[in-house]
């Protein structure tokens, strides 16, 4: 899908399909979030009006813990 908002982020950007279907596309060094729908449409902006960090959800950043051993 492209998608041309006119935003730029010189890093950290992501997009991500959502469950419903929708993108969530994350501008993360200017501090924007959008929601878009598969027509392209903006359905939801967030702006936080500062860099971010990096949004990518996963359930832990260097997988599952290794097994406990005594």
């Amino acid at each position: 899908m492209d998608y041309a908002s006119g935003l730029s982020t010189q890093s950290m950007g992501a997009a991500k399909r959502l469950p419903n279907g929708n993108t969530l596309v994350t501008y993360s060094n200017v501090g924007v979030i959008h929601e878009i729908d598969a027509n392209k449409q903006l359905v939801q902006e967030i702006n936080l009006g500062g860099g971010i960090g990096f949004t990518v959800r996963r359930s832990t950043l260097y997988g599952p813990p290794p097994p406990y051993q005594w």
